[in-house]
Parts: C-alpha cells; sequence; structure tokens
C-alpha cells in the first residue's frame, strides 16, 4: 500500500502542469420552462411570463430579485439567478451572451429547456492549469466536472483496494469452495474501478480553472493528493491571497453601497411624504380662496409653515448629493409606490 500511495505522489508531483490565462464571464439567468411537450395553455402562460418580465426589466427591475421570484431553474434561482463565471469553450465566443459587456441585460433566447434571460454582471481574470501537452486542444472544466474529478481521486485508493480485496477473496473462496466474495460482487467492483479509472482519464483532458482549486479543494469531501498538488504551487498560493483580498474589497465596496442607499432611501421616503404634504397643501389652499372651506387662516399658514420646514429639512439633507449607487437600485426602489416622487424620479 505504501509504495503504491508513494507512487501515486510521484506522478503527481511529476506532473507537467501547463498555464494559461483567460477571462471568466459572470453571469445571472432566469430561466422560464417550456418544452415540445407544453400543451396550448402552457404556451400562453409562459408567453405572458416572458412578456412580463421583459417589461419589468425595462423599468430597471433587480435581475436578481426576479430571479429569486420568477426563474424555474431552482438550482440559481435561490442565489438570485447566479449562474457564476464561466468560461467561453472554443466556438462559443461568437454567443450574443459574451457579446453582452459587464452590467447588460440579454434579450431572451430560446432552446429545447424554455426561454432564458441573462445578465453579465462583471468579469475577472484567471489562470487555468493542465497536464495536457499545450498542442492538444482543451476546455476548461464546468465546476460540477471539477468536484467529480476531485472526488474520483479522493475515492480512488478505496476503489482500488476494494476491487483488489474482493479479487482475492474470490480467488481463495474458489480454492476451498467457501462462501466468501460472489463472482457478481467481484464484477461490481471491478466495474466501479474501471469507471473511476475512465473519470480520472477524462479529468486530463480538461483545463482546471483556479478558482475551482481554491473553492473546492479546501472542502473535506473533495481532499486529495490530486488538490494538494495543485494547492502547493505557489500561482494558487497567491491567487488565493489575491481572491481574499479582492473579496474583502469587495465585502467593503458593498457595505459602503448598503449605506449610502439606506440615506438614499431614507431621503425618498422624506421626499414622498413631503410632496404629498405639497399636494395636500395646495389642495386646501384652493379650497380656502373658494371661500367654501371651514379652514381657517392661522391653519393654512401652520400648514404652510410645516411644508416649509419639511423642503428644508428636505434640502439640507438631501439636495446635491451624488448618489453613487447602481442604476438597478435606484429604479427598483423609486418605481416602488411607497417611494415614487419627483425627487426620486431625476435619478
Amino acid at each position: 500500500m505504501k509504495k503504491i500511495i508513494l507512487a501515486m505522489a510521484m506522478i503527481l508531483c511529476s506532473a507537467s502542469f501547463s498555464t494559461a490565462a483567460t477571462t471568466e464571464v459572470g453571469m445571472r439567468r432566469i430561466l422560464i420552462r417550456l418544452t415540445q411537450t407544453s400543451t396550448e395553455a402552457e404556451k400562453i402562460a409562459v408567453k405572458n411570463r416572458v412578456d412580463s418580465i421583459v417589461k419589468r426589466l425595462q423599468n430597471g427591475e433587480d435581475f436578481r430579485e426576479l430571479a429569486k421570484k420568477e426563474s424555474d431553474d431552482q438550482e440559481t434561482a435561490k442565489n438570485g439567478g447566479n449562474w457564476g463565471y464561466i468560461t467561453p469553450k472554443p466556438g462559443s465566443e461568437d454567443h450574443p451572451i459574451f457579446k453582452l459587456k459587464p452590467g447588460e441585460r440579454s434579450d431572451y433566447f430560446v432552446d429545447p429547456l424554455g426561454v432564458w434571460f441573462y445578465e453579465r454582471y462583471t468579469d475577472r481574470p484567471t489562470t487555468v492549469y493542465s497536464d495536457m501537452p499545450k498542442s492538444e486542444p482543451t476546455i476548461v472544466m464546468s465546476d460540477h466536472e471539477f468536484k467529480i474529478c476531485a472526488s474520483a481521486y479522493r475515492d480512488n485508493l478505496e476503489i482500488y483496494y476494494e476491487a483488489k480485496e474482493a479479487r482475492e477473496s474470490y480467488e481463495i473462496a474458489a480454492l476451498d469452495n467457501k462462501p466468501r466474495t460472489t463472482k457478481s460482487q467481484l464484477l461490481e467492483k471491478l466495474a466501479k474501478l474501471s469507471e473511476n479509472n475512465a473519470t480520472l482519464s477524462t479529468c486530463k483532458k480538461s483545463l482546471i480553472d483556479i478558482n475551482s482549486i481554491l473553492e473546492y479543494c479546501p472542502q473535506a469531501q473533495y481532499s486529495s493528493n490530486w488538490c494538494d498538488a495543485y494547492l502547493g504551487r505557489q500561482e494558487v498560493i497567491d491567487a488565493k491571497a489575491e481572491k481574499e483580498a479582492y473579496e474583502a474589497k469587495a465585502k467593503k465596496a458593498k457595505e459602503e453601497e448598503d449605506e449610502v442607499f439606506a440615506d438614499f432611501q431614507q431621503c425618498a421616503g422624506t421626499a414622498r411624504d413631503v410632496e404629498g404634504q405639497e399636494e395636500q397643501y395646495e389642495y386646501n389652499l384652493r379650497l380656502y380662496n373658494t371661500g367654501f372651506s371651514s379652514i381657517s387662516y392661522s391653519q393654512m399658514i401652520a400648514e404652510q409653515q410645516n411644508l416649509n420646514k419639511g423642503i428644508k429639512k428636505l434640502n439640507s439633507k438631501c439636495g446635491g448629493k451624488g448618489w453613487r449607487l447602481p442604476i438597478d437600485r435606484v429604479r427598483g426602489l423609486c418605481s416602488h409606490p411607497a417611494y415614487t416622487s419627483e425627487w426620486c424620479s431625476q435619478f
């Protein structure tokens, strides 16, 4: 057993890793499911949902909130439609979703699964690794494929020894005619070993995204010599430090954005109240001037003074500020009935 482990470690450590720089695209998506077997009534319902989503996106509704409420893709819907970072595979670079710029949304697309909406929210550079010769065509494995490979490497020794023990037990049983491992049990173990070896062979034919290494290799369920070999590389160590710094910076920026948004929300609410107060004052003033109102002169003066105080407070606290906020958050708030106002509409 020690010889086998040592041999595997030597193979892993002596692997000739090649690297390549590329760009990953951060995507969110919404799926409205529609299949060829959908009934006419279901098709009409899908059309109505699609038209509604198009309109709501045009009105500035937050893509993430819309995905949570409307998307039929349950895996991404719970995360606001976040599909994660993807790398265009060879031949797919001309797809319209990769033509989007960060912050842009696509028109909808139809495929056998249904109707899709996409939002490209950011890009990031990445590095990919491969054990394959540079001359051979390769693609970057997805997160799902990476987890399969990591699990296969993790389980490889265990599967090998299970098959080895099953073979020995079967051979002994054949000699002394005692029931131990049956032929079907042996074949099952050997098939499992063969399947795992096939998976490992496939894993060597794909580029590995450094972000997949950082995301999954530290997790216990994917721990293996294969992962350790990558985690120990200086490029990965540097990328981890860079990623942590980026995440800390992004977290701080989000907290600052949330603070600014909270102030903006308060100002939007104040503006809505002041404009409502102004409408009421103008209405009462018109009634007062007709002579048919029960409102007294002193009441009108008091209303005017309260209105002036509200306008002064709004201007002093909210006027002249440069609100650096994502347009979708501003539009989403200002389109809400509780915050709709002329003041809000200027943003």
